[in-house]
């Protein structure tokens, strides 16, 4: 219930709120709230008799604004948009959902072995530095990792290894997407972890070592023996293709490379 005093300024707030939206609306509609201010003059319904009309002056106040905003955390929009969008473009077809992966070190001696297998990707020259090459090691069976390979090569071949932090539309967790890009600006998902996982978390800082000490080259390891004694820890006989690449960065990982 208002009072006769309180109705009359809330008459009083809403007839100016109205003129000032009337007037400045596209100024309004714009993305950045610009200082705007306006002064009016209301007439005051008959009950008043003191006084016929009061002046009023509305006002823009962007700082403000942008305060409440941050509070309310529509800040964050922008963010979960990207999030959103990541998660409609990756593909999750390419590695089966009972293949083992695992970040680990390709030895000098095993590369240059690899290099004269029949499926190798170069990604050019390098400085053989630290304690071996920063490979991904997918490990499923011989007939899904011939399919693997051969779907990389249709897409033009990979094009570089990414880890991308993101949080899930569903629950809200952080997570930290391991990706393939291919050639053709394709991203495929080859793991999901949960951001912080202790494992994860030392096992990505060896792999981000070792990809500095080599300028950002790295690989993936497609082996078979998922089922047999190798599980886990597939030996050179097991290992059908490497993949030399580049390291994406997350900041590198945007809307564009999502074509």
């Amino acid at each position: 219930v208002l009072y006769e005093e309180e109705a009359l300024l809330t008459f009083v707030a809403v007839e100016s709120l109205l003129r000032f939206l009337r007037d400045h609306h596209r100024q309004l509609s714009e993305e950045d709230l610009l200082t705007l201010s306006q002064r009016y003059r209301i007439s005051l319904p008959e009950t008043d008799k003191r006084r016929k009309s009061l002046t009023v002056t509305v006002s823009t106040m962007p700082e403000l604004t942008a305060e409440l905003e941050e509070m309310a955390g529509f800040d964050l929009d922008d963010e979960e948009d990207e999030d959103d969008s990541i998660f409609e473009a990756l593909r999750d077809d390419l590695i089966p959902e009972d293949a083992f992966m695992s970040l680990g070190v390709l030895p000098w001696e095993t590369l240059n072995y690899l290099r004269q297998a029949p499926n190798y990707q170069a990604a050019g020259e390098f400085e053989l530095k630290g304690d071996g090459l920063p490979v991904i090691v997918i490990q499923t069976s011989r007939p899904k990792a011939k399919g693997i390979i051969e779907n990389i090569q249709a897409a033009g071949g990979l094009n570089a290894i990414c880890f991308h932090t993101v949080t899930d539309p569903v629950d809200d967790d952080l997570y930290d997407l391991g990706l393939l890009q291919t050639h053709n600006n394709e991203l495929f998902l080859f793991g999901q972890f949960l951001d912080d996982d202790p494992v994860h978390i030392e096992a990505k800082k060896k792999w981000h070592q070792r990809c500095k000490n080599t300028k950002g080259h790295c690989g993936l390891i497609i082996a078979k023996g998922l089922t047999g004694t190798a599980r886990g820890n597939p030996q050179l006989r097991d290992m059908m293709a490497l993949l030399e690449a580049n390291v994406l960065s997350s900041e590198e990982l945007n809307l564009e490379t999502l074509d």
